[in-house]
């Protein structure tokens, strides 16, 4: 279902990009992960801008609601990646690296520093993080064809209210961490000499087509920089994303052929006793 709504079958030119966001993280979390200098390199940054010591996780190629766990060592240490990306660009590093190592890394810096990338990972770590409940209830030992039947309506109503009454302050939130991430990095990059500003930029829009949906509204040209980012990643990342859920959920579990296949499901149970 997450592999669906948020990877596979991504639609839109931000859903997509938001997909491939996802796997640079990956890249390049395995990029430091399998190698002995690079991994030396991070651990020494991070005991030298006083973080604890981890180990990068690449993100899990089977169980997706694993992935919050590298999505969420990213984001926190992402000034230390930064800064060993930097070491290794300009030779700062206690090891000596290729031109081709330089490169990638060259690459990473300049993908990694920006808005949008930061953006995605948070919508896509709340996102994600929704299912965890339903998929721990799921692995349980005495779970049955009912009980994986209400937690997938539990979250097809909370998917329904984030979309619906708490819209608001469910993209609110997710503005808020992705500055706050922003702004915990930046001030630790200027404790340590390097360079880490990340500002929203609104992207281009729409002039004239209506029909477009990141046409400006009427005060687009009143409205502040930081208030044109947010409408727009708003209205063309994260309400598409939410209805792409809603929808998969509705047609597995809602329409009149799911319903008929659970409840011969639940006919042929083994269990002897199936509480509703």
């Amino acid at each position: 279902m997450t592999s669906l709504c948020l990877h596979e079958n991504a639609t839109g030119p931000l859903s997509i990009a938001m997909s491939n966001n996802v796997k640079a993280c990956d890249e390049l979390m395995r990029w430091f992960k399998f190698s002995v200098k690079r991994s030396s390199d991070f651990a020494s940054t991070c005991k030298s801008m006083d973080y604890a010591e981890v180990t990068m996780k690449e993100l899990c190629r089977t169980r997706w609601i694993e992935r919050i766990f590298g999505i969420n060592i990213f984001t926190s240490y992402i000034a230390c990646i930064v800064q060993t990306l930097w070491d290794i660009v300009h030779n700062k590093s206690d090891w000596e690296y290729s031109s081709k190592d330089k490169g990638l890394a060259m690459s990473f810096l300049k993908g990694i520093q920006t808005y949008p990338f930061l953006l995605s990972l948070i919508v896509f770590r709340e996102l994600i993080g929704l299912y965890e409940s339903m998929t721990r209830e799921l692995q349980g030992i005495r779970v049955d064809i009912p009980r994986a039947r209400r937690a997938a309506r539990s979250i097809l109503l909370q998917i329904t209210e984030y979309r619906t009454l708490k819209l608001d302050w469910f993209c609110t939130s997710i503005f808020k961490h992705t500055d706050a991430i922003c702004l915990a990095a930046r001030s630790q990059s200027e404790i340590d000499g390097n360079i880490f500003f990340i500002r929203p930029v609104p992207p281009r829009c729409a002039a004239r087509s209506v029909f477009r949906e990141n046409h400006r509204p009427e005060n687009y040209a009143e409205m502040p920089i930081k208030d044109r980012c947010e409408w727009f990643y708003r209205v063309s990342l994260i309400i598409p994303i939410l209805d792409s859920m809603q929808q998969e959920l509705q047609t597995r579990f809602e329409n009149d052929d799911a319903v008929e296949a659970w409840d011969i499901a639940v006919a042929c149970s083994p269990y002897d006793q199936i509480r509703e």
